[in-house]
């Protein structure tokens, strides 16, 4: 089995992600997580596993953040162990309907047998898909700062079960930024806190940008999000954009 990535490589990797953007049929992060927590009905887990069938995006973030299995087809019966019943074999179930052989005890009990094997591989089935326990992720004294226009910056928690915290940033593409950079610091005392990561980013066309952070990698402590614009100027000074605080504590 290979090693988990470490919090840098992960980081690294789902900062890239651009498959949340406003406009496309993609899941938001809400649904994504009720898919791995198990918790939408069943036309919409067919809605969902049938986009994750064509998009390598969302199936990535589904199996990075939920450790969850992808289904590969979009029916619901053949990717929820629950749905599968047990069947009995042609060989048990031929005399059963003639109701003939020397012992007819033999048939009932293999097929309770056939029956009790199916149950119990539908049981170990749906433990291993299912995700490990989240860490509940707590934000806390948020502070934003609005640049000129319609400009927004803002993270979301979508559950206390979330593995991860989603960072939204919406901005005017034609704006003198050329890039934006998020730095998350490990806020290990009052004064401050060291650099744990650094990315750099490019808004797409539209001026929308979603970045993940996972959480689950996250050691228990305080942690701190800076955003800043950048503009290709010699003269210019990076700009502060937002500053988000947040704490992950780990499930008891």
């Amino acid at each position: 089995m290979p090693p988990k990535p470490s919090i840098n490589e992960a980081f690294r990797e789902l900062a890239s992600l651009d498959h949340m953007a406003p406009g496309d049929d993609h899941p938001d992060e809400e649904v994504l997580v009720d898919y791995v927590d198990g918790l939408l009905d069943e036309s919409e887990n067919e809605t969902v596993a049938e986009h994750l069938s064509r998009c390598p995006s969302c199936s990535k973030t589904v199996l990075y953040l939920g450790n969850a299995a992808i289904p590969s087809s979009p029916d619901p019966a053949s990717s929820s162990p629950a749905a599968e019943t047990a069947t009995v074999a042609p060989s048990v179930a031929e005399p059963l309907r003639r109701g003939k052989g020397g012992r007819p005890w033999i048939p009932v009990m293999a097929a309770a047998v056939v029956a009790g094997l199916a149950l119990l591989a539908g049981y170990f089935y749906g433990a291993s898909a299912r995700p490990a326990a989240a860490y509940p992720v707590d934000l806390f004294a948020m502070e934003t700062w609005e640049v000129r226009g319609p400009d927004s910056v803002s993270v979301a928690t979508p559950s206390d079960k979330t593995p991860y915290l989603v960072l939204n940033l919406n901005t005017n593409p034609e704006r003198e930024y050329d890039s934006y950079r998020a730095s998350l610091y490990v806020e290990a005392t009052p004064l401050g806190g060291a650099l744990l990561e650094q990315e750099l980013f490019y808004l797409k066309k539209d001026g929308y940008f979603s970045m993940i952070v996972p959480t689950r990698r996250l050691p228990e402590n305080h942690y701190r999000i800076v955003i800043t614009g950048h503009a290709d100027r010699a003269d210019a000074n990076p700009v502060s954009l937002a500053n988000f605080t947040f704490k992950v504590q780990h499930a008891p």
